[in-house]
Parts: structure tokens; sequence; C-alpha cells
């Protein structure tokens, strides 16, 4: 709609929800979810109380999503540790839909044979006959397919949301990589380049082990994000740093520690102080500020429907945990300005 501002003697563009979520590629849903919980909100009310987005409000969100990715370059990112059940997969395809809710384009890449985050985002890997089982192997083998052959889309959880499914014969790739010596670390970094420009992010779900397929999510990543649940899943952490600082070394680009995620946390108790302290010293302050706490409900999600896609406030720490995730990328930048985060003591805190 076009507005008549008769003090300033011109005519100001105005746009409904509605409209707004067409100019930037978004549902309405989403816009207007964003406005309910304070990450970005029309800047215009009408003399009748109307509240409206103008050309500025479209603009500042289309630069800050250029900017939050880096320009037009997608952001690869790795959800790593070697010590199962810290809630890694669980972050990984979480924090992807709340990206995608946003209005990010995300790619979740499943490394892992164990294929938690495939059964996760609703497909069976038993049912498809391709997966990243294929695309992992070394160069030569006859079984080998492109990157593109097995992206799904999965319209059912959100239309921008897409998966690379793993399969448990992705342990049989890692076993050829072994033998594989020339440039092994590399393989699914070589693979990403043919649809790293159809996405805003991928993000990474790794096996839980030192292998060939860790080396290759690290070295395929511009940056890795460690969870940890609890204090014995901190001590692993200096062996993925070595690790990390070699596959930096071995990959075309660099690949940083985005940091440490606090995550199926037990609050208000003595460890999850103690984890706290601990953590915040070994990764000298580099933590998200954003902790997730241990809810039964996320504890389920795996298998079913991630929490993100319902409506239930157990899935705000996600969307703040993404929010930061935005701002630490580009620069803070995010429409979500820190005063504008929802009050939640419940499932943050704050150092």
């Amino acid at each position: 709609m076009r507005r008549r501002d008769t003090a300033a003697d011109q005519t100001v563009v105005l746009y409904t929800s509605q409209q707004m979520a067409e100019q930037v590629g978004l549902s309405v849903d989403t816009i207007r979810r964003m406005d309910k919980r304070g990450e970005f909100k029309p800047s215009h009310a009408t003399p009748g109380g109307q509240r409206r987005y103008t050309e500025d409000d479209v603009m500042r969100f289309l630069e800050t999503r250029r900017r939050a990715t880096g320009g037009n370059r997608c952001r690869a990112i790795s959800f790593i540790n070697v010590k199962g059940g810290v809630g890694k997969t669980t972050l990984c395809i979480t924090l992807a839909g709340a990206l995608a809710q946003k209005g990010y384009h995300v790619l979740v890449v499943d490394v892992d044979p164990q294929a938690n985050a495939t059964q996760g985002l609703g497909l069976d890997p038993y049912d498809l006959p391709q997966t990243m089982a294929q695309v992992m192997l070394p160069e030569g083998e006859r079984d080998k397919i492109p990157l593109a052959d097995v992206i799904r889309p999965l319209p059912d959880l959100h239309p921008h949301l897409f998966l690379a499914p793993g399969h448990l014969d992705l342990a049989r790739a890692d076993q050829l990589l072994t033998l594989h010596r020339v440039q092994r670390e590399l393989v699914l970094d070589e693979a990403l380049r043919s649809v790293i420009n159809d996405y805003d992010f991928i993000f990474i779900d790794s096996p839980p082990t030192l292998s060939n397929l860790l080396s290759n999510a690290m070295c395929a990543s511009d940056g890795i994000i460690i969870p940890i649940d609890a204090q014995y899943a901190l001590r692993g952490v200096e062996m993925l740093d070595q690790e990390r600082r070699i596959c930096d070394k071995v990959s075309p680009h660099a690949v940083t520690l985005l940091g440490a995620v606090l995550n199926k946390q037990m609050l208000a108790t003595n460890l999850h102080t103690s984890v706290r302290r601990e953590t915040q010293l070994l990764f000298d302050g580099n933590v998200f500020e954003t902790i997730i706490p241990y809810r039964t409900e996320v504890e389920k999600s795996p298998g079913y429907r991630p929490v993100v896609f319902g409506a239930r406030a157990v899935a705000e720490p996600y969307y703040a945990l993404a929010a930061e995730l935005l701002r630490r990328l580009a620069g803070a930048s995010d429409p979500v300005s820190s005063s504008s985060l929802p009050e939640a003591d419940t499932y943050m805190t704050r150092s």
C-alpha cells in the first residue's frame, strides 16, 4: 500500500505483513511469528494505530540476511563432539529448522553412519536408494555419485529445509577413505562445491568418533560448533581442537571454532554451575550465551517432529541460539538485537 505523508509531503510505501512476506520471500506466518517474538517488528504506525513495514524495513532485513551469510556465500557449519549423547544431532536439526523458519535456505548433511539426523527429520535411511554413503566414496569407486543426486526437500517440515541423508553404509565409505591416501579429508568439501550456491547455510551432522568422516566434516566447514552437556563431554575437546587446527591447514578455506554450546543443561544445579565454569575456562570464553536446558520434549524430537515446528515455548531457546549465531556471523547485525530477544530466564542465562 502507499500512504501520503503530508508532513514531509512525500509518498511513503508501507507494507502489510502479507506484503512484507512477499517482498522478502517468507511466509506470512513467519513474518508474524518474528513480530510476535520481537525479532523483527514493523517500524511504522499509521494514525489509526495500524502497524506497517516500510521500504527501509525491507532493505534492512535483506541486508542483514546477506551479511549473516557472508554476502552471497553459503556458510557451512559442522556440529562436532567425540562423545555421544551430548545432543549434537538434535541441536543441528533444530537450529536448521529455526533458521529455515527465519527465511534462510538450509541444507542438513548427515555423515553419521547412525543417520540420526535423517531419522530426526522424518526419513528412514533404509527406504532411500541413494544417500551420503555413495557421495562419500573415494574418487574412482564405481558407486560414487554427486551430492545433488541425494538431496531431498522436506516440504512437510519447511520449504526452505533440505536433507542429504545418512546411512549405515557410511561406515564402509569411512574404511575405503582410509585406503585412499590422496586428499581423503576433502571428499565432502569437494562435493559441497557443486551445491553451495543453492543454500544460505549447510549444517553437517558428524559422527561422534575421530574418523575420516569427522575430518571431512571439519575440512568442509567454515566453522564448527561443539555441544557440551556435562563435564565428561569436555575431556575430548582439546583433541577436537587439535584436529580442527590440522583441518584448517588442509582445507582450502579457514576452519574456525564458532564456539561451544551448553546443551541439555540441568539449570539451577551445582553440576550446571560447574560445567559452565569449566567450559568458559576451556574455551577461553568462546561460549554461546544462550543455554539450552534439558527438556523431555526435545529429547523425544529425533524420529518425530523437531520442536521448532511446533507452537511450543520449549522451542524458544533454539530461536534465541539461532539469533545469536546470526549475530556472531554478521558482526551483531542480525535484525534480532540483544534488547529484543525474548525474556526467558527459564531457558537462558548470561555471563
